[in-house]
Order: C-alpha cells, then sequence, then structure tokens
C-alpha cells in the first residue's frame, strides 16, 4: 500500500467581527469569531467530509472529493494569492493556508 496526499485549498477572510474559513476543492466553510477557530472548525469539518467520502459514501467518494467552490469564493482565493505575492496589506483580512490529508492507496 502507498501513500499520496490530498491537498485541500483554502482561504480565511475577515467578514465584519467573524472570520469565515472556506476550502475551495471541497465547498465546505467555517465561521467563528478567530481565525485560528475558523481553520480548526474548517479542519474537523474537511476531515469528516473525507472520512464519510470514503466510508459511508463510497461509491460517490469520487463526486463527493471533486466538489468545488462557487467561482466566486474560487476567484476570490487566487485574487487573495495574487495579492499576497505582492503585498502584505491583505494579511489583516485574508489568510491563504492548505489542509494536507494523507490517502492510503491500494498498489
Amino acid at each position: 500500500m502507498r501513500t499520496n496526499e490530498l491537498v485541500i485549498r483554502c482561504y480565511a477572510k475577515k467578514e465584519g467581527e467573524a472570520w469565515v474559513a472556506v476550502a475551495v476543492d471541497l465547498c465546505l466553510a467555517a465561521q467563528a469569531e478567530s481565525i485560528e477557530s475558523a481553520k480548526e472548525k474548517l479542519e474537523d469539518m474537511i476531515h469528516s467530509y473525507i472520512n464519510d467520502a470514503f466510508t459511508i459514501d463510497n461509491q460517490y467518494a469520487h463526486q463527493l472529493l471533486s466538489r468545488k467552490a462557487p467561482l466566486s469564493q474560487r476567484l476570490e482565493y487566487y485574487w487573495a494569492a495574487f495579492v499576497t505575492k505582492f503585498t502584505s496589506s491583505i494579511k489583516d483580512q485574508s489568510r491563504l493556508f492548505t489542509e494536507v490529508l494523507p490517502l492510503k492507496l491500494a498498489n
């Protein structure tokens, strides 16, 4: 058995007093008062979603794991990535991160 990784692209943005964390590769989102809490909630959601996709909904796993966020959220992710390369001013309002999950594959 070999192990690969599933890399989920994510970002968190400040909306008013709350932070919203979004997984653009799975169309999942979580909200909390701090960025750390929002990221933690999203991480838990991702792990549950992936686990359910490979266990409960195994026959639909491919479809569930290729469910992308709406175009507006993907564009927001890419805009934040672009702006982050050239300035640090966006850091107060938006942050990019990835969630990396190991996948065990049959040989």
